[in-house]
Formats: structure tokens, C-alpha cells, sequence
């Protein structure tokens, strides 16, 4: 339990659990009791959020460093693509910013995109015929089946979306499981500015996701557009098996390999 001084009367404060000290006094914020130095991969998911909720992650880990985790019986790894990336959608957290971005490396699982192409569709559309299927039904049900630790870490986010395709309207939604953007793998363009680059890919690092018995997989971005005013044109955006960008029907099916933030 973290104890914080405010007015020289201590305050029990915590977050999901985590133990974090943070002591101020006299307008000095001091954090204490934070784990020892180690790999990512050999840190406990309440221990990397003791780190984060101090904002130290940078000082602990590297990018592209992996945490290993199972998944419905088989060994996958998120992989630390950013850090302080996103806002956090809950003052609870402690700090403007959430301290790091994980990828995953696999795709978890398929869906379609959506199940029609829809004049409205969008990854948060109000009615529920245009809204995304893979954040309606596929990350809820990958969430299901995260571990327990690795879900009591995550952090709730605001994560920008086009909320009219056609119009390039941008808007945010509060997400604790999501994919990422097609500038947020491939960065922003002419044509997607739905969020910024991660700093793992602005490097030139490898974009390809794999299924979790190793095979290369085509997975979706949470981007979609209208290329034409035919409903019959309408796509969303992909990372490709080689790991470039492109885009499909919305009712094909892809892959889904998710986001966290800590």
C-alpha cells in the first residue's frame, strides 16, 4: 500500500492493487519501495505496474523488449512498442500519460472487421450495425481469456478513431484492449492521421504479427475509410502477413492482435 503525505496527514492511496510509494512533502514527490531493476520478461504484470504508475519505465526497459504470457494454453509475448504514448483516460492513474504501449505479437484471434459495409461504419459507430465488429465482440471476448495479472495491470486510455470515415472526422473513445491504428503502425499520412506513430516502428522495426503456432499473420487496424461514396469500395486498413500496409473488405477476416497500456 502506498502512503502518501498531504497537509503532514498520511493517506492510504493504491491502484488496481499495485504498491506504489509516492511520498510529498513540502511540494517534493519522492517515489519509493519500486522493484529492483530486471528484464521485462522477468517481471511480475504488478510489478512492471509499480513501475509505470511512477512513470519510470524508460529507466527500466528498452523498446522491442517482450513479456511472454498464455494465451488459451499457448505461449505468446506482448512487446513494448511506445512509451508515454497515450492519455489516460482515468485520473486514478496517477499521471497524464500512460507509462508504456504493448503489441502483441500474435493474433490472438480472427474476425471480420465488420459485418456489413455500412455507410456509417467506424470503430465506435453510435448505432451498433456500423460499429466495428472486432471491438464489439473480439476484443471482449480476448479479454476473457488474458490472465488475470496481466488484465489487474492494464490501463484505460483515450484512443483516437475516425468517427466519420468519409468526412475525416477524428474522435476518442476510453479503451483498456484495442488494435492499433494504421498511423499508428505505419505513421500518419495524407490520408490517416488517426494517431501517432509508435516509437518501435518509427525506428524501422519489424510490423509482422504471427499466429501462436508461428505462422505469419495479416491482422487488422482499427482504421476504415470510404475510398469511393460506394458502400460496395468501403475498407479497412491491414498490416499484411510481410508486414506492410493495405486494406480489405471489412468483412473479410483478419487477424486481431491487440493493445495495452500500462
Amino acid at each position: 500500500m502506498a502512503i502518501v503525505y498531504q497537509n503532514k496527514r498520511p493517506q492510504a492511496i493504491a491502484y488496481n492493487g499495485a504498491a506504489v510509494k509516492k511520498v510529498t512533502f513540502n511540494g517534493r514527490v519522492v517515489w519509493t519501495d519500486l522493484p529492483a531493476k530486471a528484464a521485462l520478461s522477468d517481471m511480475s504484470w504488478a510489478d512492471i505496474a509499480r513501475v509505470c504508475r511512477a512513470g519510470k519505465a524508460a529507466e527500466y526497459w528498452q523498446l522491442g523488449d517482450m513479456k511472454p504470457f498464455t494465451y488459451d494454453g499457448s505461449p505468446c509475448q506482448m512487446q513494448l512498442t511506445a512509451f508515454d504514448h497515450y492519455d489516460a483516460a482515468d485520473a486514478a492513474y496517477g499521471r497524464e500519460k500512460a507509462n508504456i504501449v504493448l503489441h502483441c505479437r500474435q493474433a490472438l484471434e480472427s474476425s471480420p472487421y465488420a459485418d456489413a459495409k455500412t455507410s456509417g461504419l467506424s470503430w465506435d459507430a453510435q448505432s451498433e450495425g456500423d460499429r466495428s465488429r472486432v471491438r464489439a465482440q473480439t476484443l471482449p471476448s480476448i479479454w476473457q481469456k488474458l490472465p488475470e495479472a496481466l488484465r489487474s495491470a492494464a490501463a484505460q486510455v483515450l484512443v483516437p478513431y475516425y468517427d466519420n470515415v468519409s468526412s475525416g472526422t477524428l474522435a476518442s473513445v476510453a479503451e483498456v484492449l484495442f488494435i492499433p491504428s494504421s498511423a499508428e503502425l505505419f505513421g500518419p499520412s495524407a490520408e490517416y492521421s488517426d494517431g501517432a506513430q509508435y516509437a518501435f516502428y518509427l525506428a524501422g522495426n519489424d510490423k509482422r504479427r504471427y499466429t501462436p503456432s508461428g505462422g505469419a499473420a495479416s491482422v487488422w487496424t482499427r482504421t476504415c475509410n470510404a475510398e469511393s461514396p460506394s458502400n460496395a469500395n468501403r475498407v479497412a486498413r491491414i498490416c499484411t502477413a510481410e508486414g506492410e500496409s493495405s486494406s480489405t473488405s471489412p468483412t473479410n477476416t483478419r487477424g486481431v492482435a491487440p493493445v495495452i497500456c500500462i
